[in-house]
């Protein structure tokens, strides 16, 4: 696989920080970024609902230009911000977001996280720094909401660097909290759904979601 220049990556970060844009990168898969990111590959950044201006601004500087979506044409529910795609020319990709989605799982809408995660990833973001590259990323217990929640809705499986992300993490996270959290988004599931994580059994966990009903 061919990887993009990682320096273009440091400086777009470098960027993003140094013009105090609030952003948080919302996941780092297999630590792709800086110099690991595959071509078609892109970057998902959360952006604060009102500062799509400076985003644009600041990444129209850096040569990145508006892109047609891959999901422009999906539905978004309770009036939620689309997504904006950019491509600079060398074909690095940022997909910004204004808000944690999820897609249902009737039809395939695109919905918010609960407003108590939304509040929460900005109030609990953490600065990951290393030599590489610094940028800031969501607080444990709302990185590991994402991912899991990705895995089920979207993803539709718990992929290997999410697996292996989530067991890097967990021993970080603070487990109210992040029960609180998922029993946002799962409710009565979420028992089960904790102690599937907690004895790493990840391959039935959409699958006994699917098919709970004790309601």
């Amino acid at each position: 696989m061919q990887f993009h220049d990682g320096t273009a990556i440091q400086n777009l970060f470098t960027q993003l920080n140094e013009q105090e844009v609030e952003y948080i990168l919302i996941r780092n898969i297999n630590r792709e970024l800086p110099s690991r990111l595959g071509y078609g590959k892109d970057i998902d950044i959360l952006a604060r609902h009102g500062q799509r201006a400076i985003v644009f601004s600041v990444l129209g500087k850096l040569g990145y230009r508006i892109a047609p979506h891959p999901h422009r044409r999906d539905t978004y529910l309770y009036n939620t911000n689309r997504f904006d795609f950019f491509r600079n020319k060398q074909g690095v990709i940022i997909d910004v977001h204004y808000h944690l989605m999820c897609r249902s799982l009737d039809a395939g809408q695109w919905i918010p996280l609960d407003a108590f995660i939304q509040s929460s990833a900005w109030a609990n973001k953490r600065l990951v720094s290393a030599s590489d590259l610094s940028h800031w990323s969501l607080g444990y217990e709302d990185e590991l909401v994402a991912l899991i929640v990705r895995s089920i809705f979207d993803k539709q499986v718990f992929q290997d660097g999410y697996i292996h992300q989530i067991e890097n993490i967990i021993g970080f996270s603070n487990r109210d909290e992040l029960y609180k959290r998922l029993k946002l988004v799962f409710f009565a599931y979420t028992d089960s759904l904790m102690a599937q994580i907690e004895s790493h059994n990840y391959d039935s966990i959409r699958t006994n979601y699917l098919q709970f009903s004790n309601y």
